[in-house]
C-alpha cells in the first residue's frame, strides 16, 4: 500500500478547508475523536472560538483527522461529523496508508499529546483544563 505523507503545511492546508466547510453554521462546542480528532478540534476551537469538549454534546460539531472504513463515523450518528480526509471519497488519498506529521512510531499518548502542544506552541496544562471542565 503507498504511504502518503501528510506535512504541517498540508495539514493547515486541510484544517482551512475544513473551517470553511463549517465556519458559517453554529455550533455548541466541537469533539476530537481519540486520537487523531483531537489535534483537529483543539485547531477547530481556537479558530472559530467555540469550547473544546471531552464529550460530544447535542448540536455540536465531531472531528476526526480521517474517515478509513466509516466506522468511526457511524458511532457518531446523529452529530455534525467531519474530517480532514474521507479516504473513501477522495481520489487522492483512497486506498493508500496516510501518515500525519504528528505520528511517531512507538510513541505512547501522553508522549503525542505533549509534542501537538508543543508543536501548536500551546500549554498543555490549558487543553487539559478546557477538555476537564
Amino acid at each position: 500500500m503507498k504511504m502518503v505523507f501528510i506535512s504541517v503545511q498540508t495539514w493547515h492546508g486541510l484544517i482551512s478547508e475544513l473551517i470553511g466547510m463549517v465556519g458559517d453554521r453554529s455550533f455548541t462546542g466541537v469533539f476530537g475523536v481519540p486520537r487523531g480528532g483531537t489535534l483537529v478540534a483543539v485547531s477547530i476551537a481556537s479558530t472559530l472560538g467555540i469550547p473544546l469538549l471531552s464529550m460530544p454534546h447535542k448540536d455540536c460539531l465531531v472531528v476526526d483527522d480521517l474517515i478509513d472504513s466509516g466506522a468511526t463515523k457511524k458511532k457518531y450518528n446523529g452529530y455534525a461529523f467531519e474530517a480532514l480526509i474521507d479516504k473513501r471519497t477522495d481520489d487522492k488519498y483512497h486506498g493508500k496508508w496516510i501518515d500525519f506529521w504528528y505520528e511517531k512510531k512507538g510513541e505512547d499518548d501522553k508522549d503525542l499529546v505533549t509534542r501537538i502542544a508543543e508543536r501548536l506552541e500551546v500549554d498543555l496544562n490549558d487543553i487539559v483544563n478546557e477538555i476537564c471542565r
